[in-house]
């Protein structure tokens, strides 16, 4: 059996529900975020130069070894970045997803909800919403936003395209809201690849001893 705990924040806007699920006497707690912009969301905030982008765009990495893409906000042109919730895009024929991890400039896990969810495999919901009142401590409004990087086990030859996908509830283009709840109108939403090549021969007769 299960319940379920309401919490809204009147700050952002946003909607929570905390899931409990019995389970054997055991209890499960199961956070999910549902970002339902109210009217003040719906007032989007002009950024003409705020863009969403992997770093580095593209990379080659050698099959078996593990690879990081970081996820950033650039040029926030004097917006905070208060919430985030969208999809990233990889191709599990190649890879395989091994971690997210959070970066601090929204202060999680124990100021901020934090999610990185992966259904369907090759699909990865990550959302973090901020529950502080300031964020200038954590971010200057210049400089790039570190949101999230994500780990990668290299399973197979070949080049994996990473893409951005929206998720924020009924906005066009909605990926990203300030530190009033507002969403943030993006300038641009990058792309990036992963490719995975052999391990080049010399390196193979050396560790086989054969070289």
């Amino acid at each position: 059996r299960s319940t379920s705990i309401n919490v809204t924040s009147a700050k952002f806007g946003y909607h929570f529900k905390e899931i409990i699920i019995f389970i054997g006497g055991n209890n499960i707690k199961v956070f999910g975020i549902l970002v339902l912009f109210s009217h003040i969301v719906f007032e989007s905030t002009p950024a003409e130069a705020i863009s969403l982008e992997f770093v580095p765009t593209s990379q080659f990495i050698v099959i078996g070894d593990q690879v990081t893409v970081d996820v950033i906000a650039s040029n926030p042109d004097g917006t905070l970045v208060g919430a985030y919730d969208f999809f990233v895009n990889y191709g599990p024929d190649v890879l395989t997803l091994n971690n997210v991890a959070f970066g601090s400039a929204l202060v999680g896990p124990l100021d901020s909800l934090q999610d990185g969810t992966e259904s369907p495999v090759g699909k990865i919901n990550v959302s973090e919403l901020s529950l502080l009142a300031d964020l200038t401590p954590l971010q200057n409004g210049a400089d790039d936003v570190l949101l999230f990087s994500m780990i990668f086990d290299t399973d197979m030859l070949g080049t994996s395209p990473l893409t951005f996908s929206e998720n924020i509830a009924g906005v066009a283009g909605g990926f990203l809201g300030d530190e009033n709840g507002q969403a943030i109108v993006l300038d641009s939403v990058g792309t990036g690849s992963i490719n995975v090549v052999p391990i080049p021969s010399a390196i193979w007769l050396m560790g086989s001893g054969l070289f």
